[in-house]
């Protein structure tokens, strides 16, 4: 929900800039209000989004009484507690607004919780698997995703979470 005033665009919401310019015209308007670099993007549309997470075997997320009480009136049959989501199911998760998390967000905050926590789902289960499986994975799904970055910059950042032993992903929402 920020808005942003630019000299090449009328006033808007930042996500708008997105569909007035595409992903290049995002990152612009990023790094020139923020005065942050961004080195890659990627995004996928709702359909990848499902195809995605349907290749992974789906996601296991925790959901809360209002959660499933919202996602069951939505054709996304779920209970309180641990759920295995497919594409469809987590897609509906991620699109939830106005309904509480478990730990109490609604509105624009709420979403993006809740698309956060299927992130570190992913991360999750495949943080303990081995190089060549998850080359193997990024490979298969790399059709769904639209990036500026390389397939050898993908392979390299994985070879990179490896050998590192990175096992824990942090997310955060400004402001």
């Amino acid at each position: 929900d920020t808005y942003i005033e630019t000299d090449e665009y009328r006033p808007n919401k930042i996500n708008a800039f997105f569909g007035m310019g595409g992903a290049k015209t995002f990152v612009k308007i990023i790094e020139d209000n923020y005065r942050i670099k961004i080195d890659g993007y990627a995004y996928i549309n709702f359909e990848a989004f499902e195809s995605i997470i349907d290749y992974l075997g789906g996601i296991s997320i925790e959901l809360g009484e209002e959660e499933a009480k919202y996602l069951n009136t939505t054709n996304y049959i779920s209970i309180p507690g641990w759920n295995d989501l497919n594409g469809n199911q987590a897609l509906g998760y991620c699109r939830i607004r106005l309904v509480e998390t478990i730990g109490g967000a609604n509105d624009d905050y709420g979403r993006t919780l809740r698309q956060r926590k299927v992130l570190r789902a992913i991360f999750n289960k495949y943080k303990s698997k081995g190089l060549l499986d998850l080359i193997r994975i990024s490979n298969n799904i790399l059709g769904n995703v639209k990036t500026n970055v390389t397939k050898q910059q993908i392979e390299k950042a994985l070879e990179n979470i490896i050998e590192n032993k990175i096992s824990k992903m942090e997310t955060m929402r400004l402001p």
